[in-house]
């Protein structure tokens, strides 16, 4: 039997091995990186004096919208209005981040459902006559497209989980 080419497929055994531990180490790496990002983000949402401001002001923007058709809350020139309705808007923008982030993998997906998704389904339906109002305007169709996006694929996961959650017999007691 000839040993000769045993150590040459020694050495390429080793070094296939060594680029599965490598591919495997990056791909865990990079879940840690977009769940870390994730967890970054929200910290600062619930840290961030101005944050937490924002999401006070979305609500009453919300509250002052169903006072008025939604073409003047959207189209006032009225002070106060627009203040209400760039604070839905200033609030939307943050949840439209989120989605894009998600979508391009910037943030893990279930990390942010995990924290995030009631957050982002009661803004969504809260600000749903604004979300339409601006895709009724020429050339603004795609407005909050990944949000909306989003909105629906964590919506139908709730609906699932709910309905998994029905299904299942309640846990035997002690």
């Amino acid at each position: 039997m000839d040993w000769g080419n045993v150590p040459q497929w020694i050495t390429a055994g080793t070094a296939m091995g060594a680029v599965v531990v490598a591919a495997f180490g990056i791909a865990v790496q990079r879940r840690l990186a977009r769940r870390r990002a994730a967890i970054d983000l929200f910290l600062k949402t619930e840290a961030d004096k101005h944050l937490m401001d924002a999401y006070d002001e979305f609500w009453t923007g919300i509250e002052h919208m169903g006072t008025m058709p939604i073409q003047d809350f959207c189209d006032s020139k009225n002070a106060s209005s627009r203040t209400h309705y760039f604070a839905v808007r200033k609030y939307l923008n943050l949840h439209e981040l989120i989605a894009v982030g998600i979508k391009n993998k910037m943030f893990d997906d279930r990390t942010c459902y995990d924290f995030w998704s009631r957050v982002l389904i009661r803004c969504v339906e809260g600000a749903r006559p604004v979300l339409d109002h601006l895709r009724e305007r020429p050339g603004h169709e795609a407005t909050y497209m990944e949000l909306e996006s989003l909105y629906v694929k964590w919506k139908a996961l709730e609906k699932e989980l709910a309905r998994r959650s029905k299904a299942r017999p309640p846990a035997a007691g002690p």
